[in-house]
């Protein structure tokens, strides 16, 4: 595999990413909303998939652009550890209007249920973690997109809590801010794994000494 997607970071396993564009081929061939959703999801708010599943109806608060996103990576109960998750991408809040409204109709559900529903009453509690990888690996098939990382055989849905973070960079977000999206416990955490730049990110920066070389 090309070493373009993976970003350096030192004596630790390397973060693998997947393409934008790649990621907009995955989007698009979704064939329902639900599988959009998720892949939406992962890719707009950094979340884990085990945090993707656990989201209720009453979480998603589109009136005031916030996602409570429970985290798992704490001990206790994941929703006495909701964080605040802002919904900058419209076309996300779009999909997850949509949604909503589908799944009103479908499911009645009360706010307690959990956001991503199976397809049948039966399961209406929720899809599981497995569940989301075979998701994201159906899509990836169907538009060829590989995995980056040689030690897995599919796409994996963590892969895109690393382009989130790499973006959120990229659009000039602080450390802090980062962290308390994803879920860190603490900014030392974030810049332990995300800090280092990657070979473009260095070659925009040296471009800043451009006059100092004259």
């Amino acid at each position: 595999m090309s070493n373009e997607r993976k970003l350096d970071v030192g004596s630790k396993a390397g973060i693998y990413e997947i393409k934008q564009d790649e990621i907009e081929k995955m989007i698009r061939v979704a064939n329902n909303r639900r599988d959009r959703l998720i892949i939406m999801l992962l890719v707009y708010t950094g979340c884990r998939r085990g945090e993707l599943v656990l989201i209720r109806r009453m979480d998603v608060l589109i009136d005031r652009n916030i996602i409570h996103v429970p985290t798992i990576k704490r001990r206790g109960n994941p929703y006495e550890n909701l964080r605040s998750v802002p919904i900058f991408n419209d076309k996300l809040k779009l999909e997850l209007e949509a949604y909503l409204e589908i799944t009103d109709i479908k499911f009645k559900p009360s706010g307690f249920s959990r956001l991503i529903q199976g397809k049948y009453k039966r399961d209406k509690d929720g899809i599981d973690v497995v569940r989301v990888n075979q998701i994201i690996a159906e899509l990836a098939k169907k538009v060829n997109v590989v995995s980056p990382n040689p030690n897995r055989k599919h796409v994996h849905p963590h892969m895109f809590r690393h382009n989130f973070v790499r973006y959120a960079r990229k659009y000039g977000l602080n450390f802090k801010a980062i962290s308390q999206i994803i879920g860190h416990k603490s900014v030392a955490t974030t810049m332990d794994l995300y800090g280092i730049p990657d070979e473009q990110e260095l070659k925009s920066e040296a471009e800043k000494m451009r006059e100092y070389v004259r």
